[in-house]
Order: structure tokens, then sequence, then C-alpha cells
């Protein structure tokens, strides 16, 4: 019995959207802290991301909701430090192309299983 179907997950991709965002809240929250909490914007996205995480896991009508948003912040956020800081680090502009893809592939896995959460 795999661990998906111990949550009561109907779906892999709904499992997968909740843990990526829950992961995405969890890095962003230690960025938010070895940044020294200077960067506010970050913390607000890393507990959109927390909040967005648990209502997929509780199958909630609103995650949608949140997630949408969160689509428009996350793309935003990475596309302006990709521009910004480009060619400095390759470890950084590599981890925010995928981050965008990521971000991207889960918000249509949402939208596209959005029976599965209930209102």
């Amino acid at each position: 019995m795999s661990f998906a179907s111990k949550l009561n997950f109907e779906s892999l991709s709904m499992f997968a959207s909740f843990i990526f965002y829950l992961l995405t809240g969890i890095i962003l929250f230690i960025v938010l802290g070895l940044n020294g909490f200077n960067f506010i914007h970050i913390g607000i996205l890393a507990i959109l991301n927390v909040i967005a995480a648990y209502g997929l896991f509780k199958k909630r009508g609103w995650s949608l909701w949140v997630v949408t948003i969160l689509f428009f912040l996350n793309i935003s956020f990475s596309a302006f430090n990709l521009y910004y800081f480009f060619g400095s680090n390759i470890f950084l502009d590599l981890s925010l192309t995928v981050f965008i893809i990521l971000t991207v592939i889960f918000t249509i896995c949402v939208a596209a299983k959005r029976d599965f959460l209930t209102g």
C-alpha cells in the first residue's frame, strides 16, 4: 500500500501537488531565516504555499484559488530573480527555472483535478 493511498488521496497528481507546495513553503521559510528575516515577501510566499498545501491536503475548494494566486506570485518572483541574477550563479539559474516549470505543471494538475476538491 503506497503512502499516498494511506493519506486517502484519490489522485497521485494531487498528492504530488500537496508535496510540492508544502516543500516550497518549507524551503522559502528556510531561505527567509537564512536572510535574517529581512525579505518579508519571501515569508508571505512561504505562508501562502503552506496554506495551499493544507487546502490540498484537506481537499478544500478554496485551495484552487490559492494555487491560482500562487501561480502568478511564484512566477513573478522567480522570473524577477532570474532576470536580476542571471549568469551570476548557475545553481540559482537552474533552480529558478525548474521552480517555474514545476509551478506551471502543478498548477495545471490542480486545475485539471479540481473535481476532487470539495466546497
